[in-house]
């Protein structure tokens, strides 16, 4: 197997060495981050403007390449007063809107991270992408006492998870 060279500086990467794709150039760990920081704009705007599905395809596109799978996740930790103040509004028959908007964040962090590592592998998209939602409950760390005397550590965990591809107009 042809060892790959760095686009910035020539110097060959091994098969196990850590590189970075941004485009269509490869770079080795030295240059990854340099390079990263002289086209921030250019790579936020690609991040930006990188399409998530749930579907294998978009309409009115072709997948020109596969770039590999891609999963991002993130916790939130509950916290004691905003249970408190959820806890309340359900009682009186209302919704709990900060947690709706705490999920709504943690959702569109996921996507950016997927999106992220799309775009830092030269795609412009992740499709087929599979989102997860699920409660961590643990014994240990710092605790909260629930009203019906249970204790426990509790976490909202958004995960997503997908296939990394360069799309092309048809």
């Amino acid at each position: 197997m042809a060892a790959t060279h760095c686009s910035a500086c020539s110097k060959a990467i091994g098969f196990l060495a850590s590189s970075t794709t941004i485009g269509d150039r490869v770079y080795c760990g030295d240059c990854a981050a340099r390079v990263a920081a002289d086209n921030k704009a250019q790579i936020e705007q690609a991040i930006r403007s990188a399409l998530i599905s749930t579907t294998p395809h978009l309409e009115g596109y072709s997948i020109a390449a596969y770039l590999g799978t891609v999963a991002a996740f993130s916790v939130l930790k509950f916290d004691e007063v905003q249970d408190w103040f959820a806890d309340i509004g359900d009682w009186l028959g209302g919704k709990s809107s900060g947690y709706a908007r705490k999920f709504a964040d943690l959702h569109s962090d996921v996507e950016a991270k997927l999106k992220f590592q799309a775009v830092t592998r030269g795609g412009n998209a992740v499709v087929g992408v599979a989102f997860n939602v699920q409660f961590i409950e643990t014994n240990s760390g710092e605790k909260k006492t629930f009203s019906n005397g249970d204790v426990i550590n509790r976490k909202l965990l958004v995960s997503g998870a997908g296939t990394a591809v360069s799309l092309a107009p048809r």
